[in-house]
């Protein structure tokens, strides 16, 4: 297959499994029980505004994205995600693509995050 061709599966792909910051923090708000369910373990494709950008004890990087009310969607990236982030800002809408691990400690989190870029 020819790269246009793989390009276009992808996009076809984030269409069809992608959500919003707001539609997952909205989920894990209204019932966390029905949220864990839908989205919990899992793989798929989320759309927000970075809000906050951060490093953990372990070297490990970490994006917030901002949904309409207090709990922030945690992003976990993979190591070689640091040059494509390190690119990026706040207020900045991005994809990615990560497994969610449902509501941890006021967040809701997903990990091997990776940047979609068309």
């Amino acid at each position: 297959q020819n790269e246009a061709n793989i390009k276009a599966q992808e996009l076809k792909k984030v269409e069809e499994n992608n959500y919003s910051a707001y539609d997952i923090e909205k989920a894990f708000e209204d019932n966390e029980i029905s949220a864990d369910e839908q989205f919990k373990g899992k793989t798929f494709y989320v759309t927000g505004m970075i809000d906050d950008f951060d490093k953990g004890p372990f070297g490990g990087v970490y994006v917030n994205l901002k949904g309409e009310g207090f709990l922030p969607i945690r992003c976990e990236f993979k190591t070689d995600q640091k040059e494509v982030l390190k690119k990026l800002s706040k207020g900045t809408t991005i994809t990615i693509n990560g497994k969610c691990d449902g509501k941890v400690v006021g967040s809701v989190v997903f990990s091997d995050c990776s940047v979609f870029t068309q």
